[in-house]
This record gives structure tokens, C-alpha cells and sequence, in this order.
């Protein structure tokens, strides 16, 4: 199935993009079969290739433990990484991308040097600033949609169907038949929900958005996004306005902006201090298009100092008295929304 969305994508779709060169990330996971089900993390220019086709997992790290490359185990991970030891979220990923036939996978966790010494603070500076190429030039964004942590995997029972009863009456010469038949009728809620639980993390915003081709393992059911068609496993085929179902239009404009900014403010966030970083790659974006200057979360035309001013014009969502008790003051300037940790419109 995930294979033909593909196939559909890249030779029927005309608006959307497929980069056969597209440059592999500075570490990418290799998870080419072997005599084992173990991968290695694998450095493409230590190895003379540049471009490649490549998947990458967006997904939430939860606060279970997770298997992270160090700068202590850095070189062990370059020989091998245990598949047994890596949490189901991943080894589903694994697994997905093995079946796709494509060689590399990149995972975060993995891929960038975790931890609080000196080398991994710099290489997370870096690595983190790269979201935008990294997702932007992944072949295809694995989304584990309906996992709250990294051990809970990509694939999950499907709810139990509830068949629709119709009564009928059937005649016949000499009788009558009273009878009912069971119709079941599954439902588009459960494909195309953005409730799931990586809808509420702020960083998956732009992991998502700035995907070419993304497929959401859902709790209810796998589905599709590209720049044209949004699918499901059992849904036809809908297209519609792109950035509802989070894809970044061509042209973009400081309206388009506004739109993800009321989404990323209504997200969580493990450290404040990620705020910024976790969104850099949307500005990045952006910035491309806009040709503006990017000012704390605002946009600032030199022709026209009337968009600045228009983007001011925002004020905090409270849906509840427990969001108003808990809004704080943030770093940053007093007119910037990011200033606040609530929603804002």
C-alpha cells in the first residue's frame, strides 16, 4: 500500500518535488540487511557518497529511556548498533524502511551526538539547525502518529468495527421477509485525526510541514500526505488546501505564517530554550520565500513596514482558568508572541 502512494507521488504528481541527488544528512542510519538485524550509524562523506535516498522518522521521545549515540559510544555505533536494543518506535522504523528498499534511515536520537559535554552541545548546535534539509530532502517521513513515547512502536490493534444495522422489508408472491443487514462502515475521523500524539509536540511541526512525502502510522489507521493528495487505507483520495493538511505551499506569505505560529504555540515542549530551534527550519523556509528579515518570531519588510506591524497584532488563546494560572513570561521581547508559553491568535 505505502509503496503504490509512493509510486503514485513521484510519477503521477505534478506539484510534487522528487530529488534524485538529494544530499544525505552528516549521519544517517544503515540498515542494508546483513546476517543480523543490527544497523550501524554510517557517515555518507566518510564513504565518498554525497546523495542517496534515505527515510526519516519523526516521532515523540516520551520520558522512557532511549538508546542515544554519545560521544562515548560514538565509535561502537559506527560498527554496530543492536537492533534488540533499540525501542519499538525505532526498530518499527527500521523495519518500514527495509521494506521499502531503501538503505538509510534517520533517526535524531541516533544521528545527532546527545548528552551535555562539549562536543555533543556543538554538534547539536549544528545538527539542529539542519531540520529544514533534513526533512525537506528525506524520500519519504515516517510519522509515528499514535505512539506517545519511543517504546510504544509505529503499528497498533485496530478498534473493534461497530456494523450499521438497516431494517428491510423484501416481498415475494406469497410472503413477506422482515430482516435487518449489517453494514459496516468505516470511518474518515479515524484516518485523516490530527489528535494524536505527535500533533501535540512542537517539534514534529516542521518535521511534517517541510516533508515531501509523509505517512502517518496513526492509532486508527496508516495514512499519506504529499503536496497533492492527502490518503488513507481505506479513504479515496482528497485534495485540498495544503497547509490544512500540513504541507507548505509554494508561494508562501506572512498570512500562511500566522496560520502556524496559532499551531506551534499550541504545542508542548520539554525545554523552553527549544523554541526557537524547534521551529528554524519553518523561518528557514520562509525566509526563502519571504525575502524578509526575521525578527523574534515576526516578519519585517523594508518596502512595506506595515507587515511588522500587522504581525504585532496578536493576543494569547486561554481555553481554560488552569492555562491562565500557568501562562509565564518567556525570553524575549514583550511584543513577540514568543514571549508567552500559551497559544496565541
Amino acid at each position: 500500500m505505502v509503496n503504490n502512494w509512493i509510486y503514485q507521488c513521484i510519477s503521477q504528481h505534478e506539484h510534487c518535488s522528487y530529488n534524485k541527488d538529494a544530499e544525505l544528512p552528516t549521519r544517517v542510519l544503515d540498515v542494508s540487511h546483513d546476517q543480523s538485524q543490527d544497523v550501524r550509524l554510517f557517515v555518507p562523506r566518510q564513504h565518498d557518497l554525497r546523495v542517496g535516498r534515505y527515510t526519516a522518522l519523526s516521532y515523540c521521545w516520551g520520558m522512557t529511556p532511549c538508546v542515544k549515540t554519545t560521544s562515548l559510544n560514538f565509535s561502537d555505533h559506527l560498527k554496530s548498533i543492536s537492533f534488540r536494543s533499540l525501542p519499538g518506535t525505532i526498530q518499527d522504523a527500521i523495519c518500514i524502511t527495509r521494506a521499502l528498499n531503501i538503505r538509510f534511515l534517520w533517526v535524531d536520537a541516533l544521528c545527532i551526538i546527545q548528552g551535555r559535554d562539549e562536543a555533543a552541545r556543538k554538534d547539536w548546535e549544528a545538527e539542529s539547525s539542519k531540520m529544514r534539509t533534513v526533512y525537506g530532502n528525506a524520500f519519504v517521513t515516517l510519522s509515528a502518529a499514535g505512539a506517545p513515547n519511543c517504546q510504544a512502536g509505529m503499528f497498533f490493534p485496530r478498534p473493534p468495527r461497530s456494523p450499521m444495522s438497516l431494517r428491510f422489508l423484501a416481498f415475494n408472491l406469497n410472503d413477506m421477509v422482515d430482516g435487518y443487514v449489517y453494514v459496516d462502515i468505516p470511518f474518515r475521523r479515524f484516518s485523516l485525526s490530527d489528535d494524536e500524539p505527535i500533533d501535540k509536540r512542537a517539534w514534529t511541526l516542521q518535521e511534517r510541514l517541510l516533508s515531501p512525502r509523509l505517512v502517518k502510522y496513526g492509532t486508527y489507521a496508516i495514512s499519506w500526505e504529499c503536496r497533492s493528495a492527502s490518503l488513507a487505507e481505506f479513504d479515496a483520495a482528497v485534495k485540498t488546501d495544503s497547509l490544512k493538511f500540513y504541507r507548505l505551499p509554494l508561494l508562501l506569505t506572512t498570512d500562511h505564517w500566522m496560520r502556524v505560529i496559532e499551531d506551534y504555540s499550541s504545542r508542548n515542549i520539554t525545554f523552553v530554550e527549544d523554541r526557537i530551534p524547534a521551529i528554524y527550519g519553518i523561518v528557514q523556509q520562509f525566509q526563502k520565500c519571504l525575502k524578509m528579515r526575521y525578527v523574534a518570531g515576526l516578519w519585517d519588510c523594508k518596502s512595506d513596514h506595515t507587515i511588522f506591524l500587522r504581525l504585532l497584532i496578536w493576543h494569547v488563546v486561554f481555553d481554560t482558568e488552569q492555562q491562565w494560572n500557568s501562562m509565564r513570561r518567556l525570553p524575549g521581547p514583550t511584543w513577540s508572541w514568543l514571549s508567552v508559553n500559551t497559544p496565541v491568535s
